[in-house]
């Protein structure tokens, strides 16, 4: 194989000699033919079959029904007025190195809502920069906080339109603890479950849907 890479090499110097126009030409078309079929094929890869596209929704409505279980799990055995999962965005779902400007609630649910109380579905990060403050006191490592009364625009209209007493807030980080969201459960004034209870919960549930949001957002 070295012998023939040395005579192509030979034959190529002796070529340029001789003609040196017309083999650059022809180095010049077969290079771009080389980087015009590999770019070809990238894309070809990353184009979505139907059949993908299909599989990839089967996957997310899967996911969704295993977070949307989980957290009427928490609901009910925390007593929670309500359970909310509000995930960070910049108009994509992958956010690494992008700095993020808004909160989607993506998931929600509060069986005793039926006056139209429904979560805010888009706000901006702004809007809960106190609360997010407290949740992400250190960067690499988050924690869960218990908030007795609004702090911020967010969290107020959230207490308001709900009559609540009280809020457990977690993070949602990726494996590379990189932020995703948060959890946030609400109590009315009746509830009497011991904040250790819930925020031993809610945590562990947090740490555990992460994967299923990636899956599915």
């Amino acid at each position: 194989m070295i012998k023939d890479l040395s005579k192509a090499v030979k034959a190529l110097i002796d070529s340029l000699s001789a003609k040196p126009v017309a083999t650059m030409v022809a180095v010049f078309i077969v290079f771009a033919s080389y980087v015009g079929v590999k770019s070809y094929n990238t894309i070809q890869s990353l184009v979505v079959t139907p059949d993908q596209q299909a599989a990839r929704f089967k996957a997310q409505l899967h996911s969704t029904d295993i977070i949307n279980k989980s957290i009427e799990d928490l609901r009910v055995y925390t007593k929670a007025d309500n359970v909310i999962i509000k995930q960070f965005h910049n108009g994509r779902h992958d956010l690494t190195g992008i700095p993020f400007t808004n909160v989607s609630t993506t998931y929600y649910v509060d069986p005793s809502d039926d006056d139209g109380h429904g979560p805010d579905i888009d706000e901006p990060v702004s809007a809960m920069n106190r609360s997010l403050r407290q949740v992400w006191q250190r960067i690499d490592k988050p924690e869960c906080i218990v908030l007795y009364s609004p702090v911020d625009t967010s969290t107020r209209r959230y207490f308001k339109a709900h009559k609540l007493n009280k809020a457990v807030v977690c993070p949602l980080v990726n494996l590379l603890n990189y932020p995703i969201g948060i959890m946030v459960v609400g109590f009315s004034e009746s509830n009497t479950t011991a904040d250790e209870v819930t925020l031993r919960r809610t945590s562990v549930l947090a740490k555990s849907v992460t994967g299923y949001l990636n899956n599915g957002y």
